[in-house]
């Protein structure tokens, strides 16, 4: 032995009294030759601990304190509790707590997360049995994450969202898990469709303002003051910068779209996200576009505008009075309350305060909730607004079956309503024809020979009754009729053959556009496929597979981006002659009908016209068959259609022969 000294070790607290433990102990000698101390002090267990001035039940109550609540409010509740500490002494103590053993993890989480949103990210790991966090990963790059999967193997389920690299690094890292997509990133993705679903039908609430917003409002028409008030908010609606700016682009993309350019083109040329670009080209209008931003969002001042009504009325029109009255409840800027209150100071007065139509956010919320979470408020509001809207009562339908269906984990029984959800979006997003789209099925052929029969046949019913309305012979009504097929004929011929060949060449730049983004960038337009397949109902895993199996072969990739983007398959574009001798026999064969009789020796104009009225009714009657229509309702309308035609060329052609005569 080789002294004794005395310790000092502060202990938890007593009856809230601070409680401090005085220990002598003994130093020893090391005899140890190969050892570098050569004194050492005695250790009590479960006491003390080398070089601490705490004792080990004292340190665990401040560790445990600490990875609670962290620092400062650790050390907060420490103090009071009589167990004295800085927050900077918890902080040390947790970061020098060993980490947990990750033990064999059967169902794993993993997500991402950003340490700077749109610059850093990093991966986030997950134990889904105990729903504690294991371990972070310094990217959410595809080795990293196998890397981690061999590490620690047992895995037997990755539960992740759609993202390709995750997909990756478990197929390489954990072959045989299965991948299943999270509830949480189902239900979000769910949420933003239904979001879009609403702000779509937002209109279906309130009744459209008929009044112009270019009409201009007299400061001094009092009598129709709500109107003009109304006219006022939809001018500031109108005229907002975020309006103004989606009604710009959606006018750039349609028209870069309507000169045959293609996703990424215009993508390029308007320096904007694919997906951006992807939504406006695929809206069909730009009220589409327009329905969020028109409908706002909630706003803190919707409760105080019945009484900013009022005072507005009463002559108090001073927006710093008006914010000092309502700014003790009131959180918002007195900027937004001087914004609102401007259109009523120049008209001299407000309206009386209506009941506000429901935000978008507020009605998605409702429809995401459990019905027993809404309150009676809540849910008699949601009921009026399904029974207005029938297409938000259909949504709110598929939610709750949807919603049923994820927290049941009945997937497997709904396997039969896959079907034809799929053949749906195939039909809706399968072929995305635009203005160099092509038709090559036989039913788009069968098509185009009916409708150039059809115009062939009014052309020259039409040319021959004005031609014999002027009193004409014979001889050159059939000159004339011949005159007009020959030239009509391969006027059509050529104006098909220019355009596919037009069109050829679009498909055929666009196509060498794509082929440079495949060969420069091969990862993003492999998860582009991916994200394809599982839009078309595949499970995300699967999904990986069918767009890695595909993009092996790079010519396949381009044909199928092609079909996508361009709406057409490069392999079976339209050969321009062919195209071109079909319209001139079709319309040959249309305009050769009416000079028939002429042919056989009819004399009369009657008989030629009542051949063109039975073909066009018999041809509006194949129409009718083609789109889906009623038939003999079909075969009317392009009955009258010609009759139209045929009446205005022979009072035409009477008129100038009579002059003539």
């Amino acid at each position: 032995m080789h002294s004794r000294y005395e310790r000092r070790l502060a202990d938890a607290a007593l009856a809230g009294r601070r409680v401090e433990i005085r220990l002598r102990v003994r130093r020893f000698f090391c005899d140890g030759e190969g050892c570098g101390v050569r004194t050492f002090a005695e250790q009590v267990a479960g006491l003390t601990a080398r070089y601490a001035r705490c004792t080990v039940l004292l340190r665990g109550m401040l560790e445990s304190i600490g990875l609670a609540l962290a620092g400062r409010a650790g050390a907060r509740l420490a103090t009071t509790l009589g167990l004295p500490a800085t927050r900077s002494t918890l902080l040390r103590w947790i970061r020098a707590l060993p980490d947990p053993v990750i033990g064999t993890v059967t169902v794993l989480g993993v997500d991402d997360f950003a340490l700077r949103r749109g610059h850093v990210y990093g991966t986030v790991l997950v134990d889904i049995d105990t729903h504690r966090p294991i371990d972070l990963l310094a990217d959410r790059e595809a080795d990293t994450f196998a890397a981690w999967l061999r590490e620690h193997p047992g895995t037997e389920v990755v539960c992740r969202d759609r993202a390709g690299a995750y997909a990756q690094g478990a197929r390489t890292g954990a072959p045989e898990a299965i991948q299943v997509a999270d509830r949480w990133h189902l239900w979000r993705n769910l949420a933003e469709h239904v979001e879009k679903t609403v702000a779509a039908h937002h209109g279906c609430l309130h009744q459209q303002d008929t009044i112009a917003p270019e009409v201009d409002i007299e400061p001094g028409a009092a009598a129709d003051l709500a109107k003009a008030a109304q006219l006022a908010q939809v001018q500031g609606k109108e005229n907002s910068a975020l309006v103004e700016r989606t009604k710009a682009r959606y006018q750039a993309v349609h028209a870069l779209k309507g000169d045959g350019k293609g996703i990424k083109t215009i993508m390029r040329e308007l320096e904007l996200a694919k997906e951006t670009v992807r939504r406006f080209a695929r809206a069909d209008s730009v009220e589409e576009l327009l329905a969020k931003p028109r409908a706002g969002r909630p706003s803190l001042l919707d409760a105080y505008k019945p009484y900013l009504h009022e005072r507005c009325n009463a002559g108090v029109t001073n927006a710093s009075m008006l914010y000092r009255e309502i700014t003790e409840r009131y959180r918002g800027s007195r900027g937004t309350v001087a914004a609102y209150l401007a259109p009523f100071r120049a008209l001299g007065g407000a309206p009386p305060a209506t009941a506000a139509v429901l935000k978008i956010r507020q009605i998605t919320s409702w429809i995401l909730r459990r019905p027993e979470d809404l309150d009676t408020d809540e849910a008699l509001k949601l009921k009026q607004v399904l029974a207005t809207c029938p297409h938000l009562d259909a949504t709110a339908t598929h939610v709750n079956t949807f919603a049923e269906m994820l927290t049941a984990r009945g997937g497997d029984r709904e396997r039969c309503h896959q079907i034809p959800l799929r053949t749906r979006i195939r039909a809706e997003h399968g072929t995305l024809g635009g203005p160099i789209g092509t038709a090559t099925s036989p039913a788009a052929g069968c098509d185009q020979t009916v409708f150039g029969a059809v115009d062939g046949l009014v052309t020259n019913a039409a040319l021959i009754a004005g031609v014999g309305g002027g009193g004409v012979a014979t001889s050159a009504i059939v000159l004339t009729g011949l005159a007009g097929l020959v030239a009509g004929a391969f006027s059509m011929g050529t104006g098909e053959y220019v355009s596919v060949t037009s069109q050829n060449e679009l498909v055929a730049a666009e196509v060498a556009v794509e082929r440079d983004m495949h060969a420069r960038f091969p990862d993003a337009e492999r998860e582009e496929l991916a994200d394809r397949f599982c839009s078309y109902g595949a499970d995300p895993d699967t999904a990986v597979r069918m767009a890695a199996a595909v993009s092996e072969d790079p010519e396949l990739a381009l044909q199928l981006h092609a079909r996508e983007e361009l709406g057409v398959n490069p392999n079976e574009l339209p050969s321009p002659p062919l195209a071109g001798g079909a319209s001139l026999v079709a319309f040959s064969l249309g305009a050769i009908l009416p000079l028939l009789p002429y042919l056989f020796g009819v004399r009369t104009l009657v008989v030629p016209l009542a051949v063109a009225g039975a073909a066009l009714l018999a041809g509006g009657t194949v129409v009718g068959r083609l789109t889906g229509r009623p038939l003999l309702r079909s075969g009317l309308r392009q009955l009258a259609l010609g009759a139209l035609a045929v009446i205005v060329t022979f009072g035409i052609g009477h008129l100038i022969g009579g002059g003539i005569a």
